[in-house]
């Protein structure tokens, strides 16, 4: 019985994906001649309000040749915070924090993480960044050991 259940189940498989004819995907496909697909192409002028709009020159900006990785990512933490795009800003400080640990950058990242999570309502965590950037900052200043 188990044996014929097996078989079952692999021929379903096969015919379903003859059937569909490409592989099983989440994403439906449309075929490349669909009348869908029509693109719009946009005036200077208005290629220029969207990318204002959308913050692309930004991006153009931050990916600077003479901005370290740290200033980097810190510029698009705050792009993303500035886009209340919250989880992927603290993600991106996070990481800040973890690999630039005693550099301005991770301070600056603790104390934006701060303010992110006091305008989400969630005091203990602000705090928390608060102190571990005043913790960083006095110890990096009596080291001297604050990497720019």
């Amino acid at each position: 019985m188990k044996k014929n259940n097996n078989t079952l189940f692999l021929v379903t498989i096969l015919v379903t994906q003859f059937i569909s004819g490409n592989s099983f995907s989440a994403i439906p496909t449309r075929p490349p001649n669909s009348k869908l697909e029509k693109k719009i192409v946009a005036t200077s002028d208005a290629q220029s309000e969207i990318e204002k709009l959308t913050g692309q020159l930004q991006k153009k900006h931050i990916q600077s040749k003479f901005l370290n990785r740290a200033d980097q990512v810190l510029a698009l933490a705050r792009q993303n915070r500035d886009q209340k795009n919250y989880i992927l800003a603290i993600k991106r400080y996070n990481y800040i924090i973890k690999n630039f640990v005693n550099s301005k950058q991770a301070i600056l990242s603790l104390n934006d993480k701060a303010m992110i999570y006091k305008n989400m309502g969630f005091e203990l965590p602000a705090t928390y960044n608060l102190n571990r950037a005043k913790l960083i900052s006095t110890a990096a200043n009596k080291n001297g050991s604050l990497k720019k």
